[in-house]
């Protein structure tokens, strides 16, 4: 299991959109998964993630960020 970042976008002081590439192996198998995935993180003061949006597409986190795709 392991992530790719392709994009990090800043949205305002506490907000961070990163679209990744999220590549696996379908558990018991040899069969790989890789897939686009976005994700909206929400920030504290100290940097640290206080909560995570995941979306199936980059076009959907942008679009939930106010971003355009």
């Amino acid at each position: 299991y392991s992530w790719e970042e392709k994009r990090i976008v800043g949205v305002g002081e506490d907000t961070v959109v990163g679209l990744v590439y999220h590549r696996a192996r379908i558990k018991g198998t040899d069969i790989p998964v890789a897939q686009p995935m976005g994700t909206i993180w929400m920030l504290a003061e100290d940097g640290l993630g206080t909560e995570v949006h995941f979306f199936l597409t980059w076009d959907e986190a942008l679009k939930a960020a106010g971003l355009p795709t």
